[in-house]
C-alpha cells in the first residue's frame, strides 16, 4: 500500500492541503498518517525546570493526541477513508526523515507558513530540513 505521511503543527488543515492529501488518497489509494513532533529539547527535561515552568510531558502528549485526532477527523470528513495517528517527540525535521525513510512513505505532503528568507534564516524551517534531508520525496504546500 502507498504511504502519505502528513507532519503537523496545528490543528486544521488548510483546504488546498487537504485538497491534495483528498487526492493521494482517494485516486490512488494512499493510506494517510497525521503526524505531530513535540519537540523536545534536553534542557526542558531536567525535573526541577518542567516543576517551576508547568512543563509536563503529558501535558504536551495530550494537546498533540488532541491535535492529530482532529485533523484525522477533517480528513474522515472530507471522505480520506484510511487514516492514522502517530505522536512523537525529538527533533522534528529529523523525526519526520526518520519515519519517513524508516516506514517507507512514497510521499511526505508539508506545509509552510510561507516565512520570507530572513525568516527562515533566522528561525530556520522544520519544512526546509526535511525537503533537503528527505530521500522520500516531498510536496510543499504554501
Amino acid at each position: 500500500m502507498n504511504k502519505l505521511l502528513l507532519p503537523v503543527d496545528g490543528e486544521k488543515l488548510s483546504e488546498r492541503t487537504l485538497d491534495y492529501v483528498k487526492e493521494f488518497s482517494t485516486s490512488q489509494g494512499y493510506e494517510v498518517t497525521v503526524l505531530h513532533v513535540i519537540a523536545y529539547e534536553e534542557a526542558l527535561s531536567h525535573p526541577h525546570l518542567a516543576t517551576v515552568f508547568g512543563l509536563h510531558g503529558k501535558t504536551f502528549e495530550h494537546v498533540a493526541q488532541e491535535m492529530v485526532a482532529k485533523i484525522a477527523q477533517q480528513l474522515k470528513d472530507a471522505g480520506v477513508e484510511n487514516v492514522k495517528t502517530k505522536v512523537l517527540k525529538g527533533n522534528p525535521a529529523a523525526e519526520i526523515v526518520a519515519l519517513a525513510e524508516g516506514e517507507e512513505f512514497r510521499i511526505v505532503l508539508m506545509n509552510t507558513h510561507g516565512f520570507d528568507a530572513t525568516k527562515r534564516l533566522m528561525i530556520g524551517s522544520v519544512t526546509n530540513k526535511v525537503v533537503h534531508n528527505c530521500y522520500v520525496p516531498v510536496l510543499v504546500i504554501q
